[in-house]
C-alpha cells in the first residue's frame, strides 16, 4: 500500500529513521560499485550520444558491459555448509556468500580456483592467513573497518569497542558493528573475530552458529562452548 511506503533522499536519513539496507541484495554495496564503474557509464553515455541508433541494439550494450568486471562464481562445500565464492574479471575476490546462494555473473569454478583452494586449506587447519587480492566496495569508514579486521590475528578476538578505539573512533562501536555486518568477504576478511565486550557473540551475517564454529576452529572458543 502506498501509505506504508517511506521515501528518503539519502541513505543516512533512512538509517537514522531505523531502517537498514537489505542484507541479501546489499544496495549500499551497489552504490559503491557504481562509483567504481563511473568511467564505464560515462563511456556508454558517450557511445549513445555519438551513435544513438546503433546503440539501440541490445548486443552493443552487452559487448561494452561484459568487456570488464564480469563476475564469476562457484560453490564450495565446507564444514559450515555451501559457500558461494565470487571473483571479478581480474581474479580479485569480491564476495563470499555463507548461505551458498547462486552468484551473479557466470559460474566458472576455474576462475575461482585460488580462493576456493585457500578456503579449503583454512577449513582443513592448514592455513591461518589468506593471500588473495580482494576488491570490496564500501564507504571510506567501511573500508577502514575492513582493513582493521585484517590486522586481527588468527586465534584471537577483539570487541567492537576495541576495534572502534583502534580506528580512533571510540564512540563508534555500533557503526563498527554495522560495517562488520556489511563485510562482503567474511572469513577472508575475518569479521567473525569481533565479539561483544562482555564476551558474547554479538552479531554475524552468516548466523551465530557459524561464528561460533569459526572461532572454535581457530582456537578462540573452547569446543564445549559451541
Amino acid at each position: 500500500m502506498a501509505e506504508n511506503v517511506l521515501f528518503f533522499l539519502r541513505e543516512l536519513d533512512a538509517r537514522n529513521a531505523g531502517f537498514r539496507p537489505c542484507k541479501r541484495c546489499r544496495p549500499d554495496q551497489f552504490s559503491a560499485r557504481l562509483d567504481q564503474d563511473g568511467e564505464l557509464v560515462r563511456a556508454l553515455a558517450e557511445q549513445i550520444r555519438s551513435a544513438p541508433q546503433r546503440c539501440l541494439a541490445t548486443h552493443h550494450f552487452w559487448r561494452h558491459w561484459t568487456r570488464q568486471d564480469m563476475p564469476y562464481w562457484t560453490r564450495l562445500n565446507s564444514p559450515i555448509g555451501p559457500l558461494t565464492i565470487t571473483v571479478d574479471d581480474g581474479g580479485a575476490l569480491i564476495g563470499i556468500d555463507l548461505r551458498g546462494a547462486p552468484g551473479s555473473g557466470r559460474k566458472q569454478p576455474q576462475r575461482c580456483r585460488e580462493p576456493a583452494e585457500q578456503l579449503e586449506e583454512y577449513f582443513a587447519g592448514q592455513r591461518r592467513q589468506f593471500d588473495l587480492p580482494v576488491r570490496a566496495g564500501g564507504s571510506d569508514f567501511q573500508q577502514a573497518v575492513w582493513r582493521a579486521l585484517g590486522d586481527i590475528p588468527f586465534g584471537t578476538a577483539v570487541s567492537y569497542g576495541e576495534l572502534a578505539r583502534r580506528l580512533g573512533r571510540p564512540g563508534a562501536a555500533r557503526a563498527v558493528g554495522q560495517a562488520n555486518g556489511a563485510n562482503p568477504v567474511p572469513i577472508v576478511v575475518p569479521c567473525h573475530r569481533v565479539i561483544a565486550s562482555d564476551g558474547g557473540m554479538g552479531g554475524f551475517s552468516g548466523g551465530l552458529s557459524i561464528k561460533r564454529w569459526l572461532l572454535a576452529h581457530e582456537g578462540t572458543l573452547e569446543p564445549q562452548l559451541i
